[in-house]
């Protein structure tokens, strides 16, 4: 992945529970 999660826009707001 070289989205990084910290950045919530993608994946992101699924890892942040």
């Amino acid at each position: 992945m070289a989205v990084p999660f910290r950045r919530t826009g993608k994946t992101a707001k699924r890892k942040r529970r």
